[in-house]
């Protein structure tokens, strides 16, 4: 079995060949807008992770600094605060669900836990599966956890990694990525002192940014 899967699916191609079951990639053909992100979520993970992602992506220096602090604190950064940090993305789906969208509060929680978007894939198609079996087995789970796709969020851990997610039918086809952690771990400890971010020679700076922002609307 070959993947296929082009590069910005973000997938490892070793997952996809020879497992006999279905591909976390299995739609990197289709038509979802991936997220891309660099770094990518989760990797390497931890407060300096979320600190990096903001100093990357926040503009506005005074909120920057405070957001900063906030993390390197040990604080939890808000709803508004991480949708600040983190736009609303969407990446490519498993099985029959065709995309997963991610809210900002999702990615948050993976930047701080080290949770990877294959890692999120994996778990929802371990979901896919056991639903898939249950309904052969004509089980009551099956009709449980179906009716809450209709209407509710459904909580899911995944009995190998042991991630658990959280998330809601969006549509038939999408799904909502609400939040997810590694059940039985607390999150990574604040960072002792300042978080050390090595500069990106092709990263732009927040005061670059501002530049681009400005010549692309003049």
């Amino acid at each position: 079995m070959s993947c296929g899967c082009s590069s910005n699916c973000g997938c490892d191609k070793a997952t996809c060949s020879g497992s006999g079951g279905a591909s976390p990639c299995a739609h990197c053909g289709g038509a979802s807008v991936t997220a891309d992100l660099s770094p990518p979520l989760g990797k390497p993970g931890g407060p300096c992770s979320v600190v990096d992602r903001i100093i990357r992506r926040v503009r506005d220096q005074k909120l920057q600094k405070g957001l900063v602090d906030e993390v390197q604190q040990g604080e939890d950064l808000s709803n508004a605060e991480a949708s600040k940090v983190y736009p609303v993305e969407s990446e490519p789906g498993v099985g029959p669900v065709h995309r997963i969208i991610i809210t900002s509060h999702g990615q948050y929680r993976m930047d701080l836990r080290g949770i990877t978007v294959e890692d999120v894939q994996r778990a929802l198609l371990s979901f896919l599966k056991q639903l898939a079996d249950w309904k052969a087995l004509k089980s009551r789970a099956y009709d449980s956890f179906a009716a809450k796709l209709e209407h509710e969020e459904v909580e899911w851990v995944d009995p190998r990694s042991k991630l658990k997610i959280v998330f809601r039918q969006e549509s038939p086809g999408t799904f909502r990525l609400i939040t997810t952690f590694w059940r039985g771990q607390h999150d990574p400890p604040s960072p002792k002192g300042t978080c050390v971010i090595p500069r990106k020679s092709n990263m732009p700076t927040a005061l670059q940014l501002r530049v681009i922002a400005r010549f692309q609307t003049a």
